[in-house]
């Protein structure tokens, strides 16, 4: 602390620091950013606050394939777009990571993005989840970024689709008294 010493100069707003070494540096410490309503647009392209979940069972098993979040996004001009989402538990776990790609046209339009329900499965965790972040980008740009926007319904993992399983054949030979071969082929 006793290396610097603060310099009040002409101008309450610049200030000087002087180091131990001769060296001066000068900081102007007040500095407006002059922008008008124009230079900062929000409107290029962002998400309508309704969210909406439920769960896609489209085969009849009770067990669903996706978890379906519905929501709308206003977009200005056509293009193809992506949405990524990151989903947690109530309590900040993470659950899941996804990125999905849209052909969007120009205005509100609905998005019906729907979220792998054996990935979710495999998690192991029950939901309530929440979107904690959820972006929308068009190339490497990010138009719009929102985080813990969303709560679901309270859903239980084992709720969703379970990945399929192997069919193994497992065949095994005793040679003679202190050796097994055991053989395990994939089927599936």
């Amino acid at each position: 602390a006793n290396d610097l010493q603060r310099l009040r100069i002409e101008n309450p707003t610049v200030y000087g620091f002087i180091a131990q070494n001769g060296f001066q540096y000068f900081f102007d410490l007040n500095v407006s950013i002059p922008l008008s309503l124009e230079d900062i647009d929000a409107s290029i392209s962002h998400f309508g606050g309704t969210f909406k979940d439920g769960l896609v069972d489209s085969n009849g098993d009770n067990a669903s394939e996706f978890l379906e979040i519905n929501f709308s996004a206003d977009i200005e001009g056509p293009g193809t777009y992506s949405i990524s989402l990151e989903l947690t538990d109530a309590f900040g776990s993470f659950v899941l990571s996804e990125k999905q790609f849209y052909n969007l046209q120009s205005g509100s339009q609905s998005i019906q993005y729907r979220i792998n329900g054996t990935a979710i499965y495999l998690s192991g965790i029950n939901g309530p989840y929440v979107i904690h972040q959820l972006a929308l980008n068009q190339g490497n740009t990010t138009l719009d970024d929102l985080a813990d926007i969303h709560a679901t319904s309270s859903y239980s993992f084992s709720d969703f689709e379970q990945p399929p399983l192997p069919d193994l054949i497992i065949s095994g030979t005793v040679s003679n008294e202190s050796a097994v071969v055991v053989t395990v082929k994939n089927n599936g």
